[in-house]
């Protein structure tokens, strides 16, 4: 198990509690608050060209949600584009 050591916890600006420093939310933060959930992510089989899924597994998160990432910023871009043009 890991324990943090005496030298680091000196080394902390906040006497060892990371939130001392941290200020209470205020009642508005609340009233503007809304639930966010997870999508459902459905399994598919999909194809895509080696190299798009070497760049993909080489990146920090795992290949999978960067994908999904790069997916969804697409359709949102795309929508916004849509959303833009009917009003135009």
């Amino acid at each position: 198990m890991y324990q943090r050591s005496q030298a680091s916890r000196a080394d902390c600006p906040h006497d060892g509690d990371a939130f001392i420093s941290i200020p209470a939310l205020e009642e508005e933060f609340w009233h503007k608050a809304a639930g966010v959930w997870p999508v459902k992510r459905r399994p598919i089989t999909l194809r895509v060209d080696q190299d798009v899924l070497a760049w993909c597994k080489e990146q920090r998160a795992p290949y999978q949600t960067k994908m999904n990432a790069v997916l969804r910023a697409y359709v949102q871009a795309y929508k916004r584009r849509e959303n833009h043009a009917q009003f135009s």
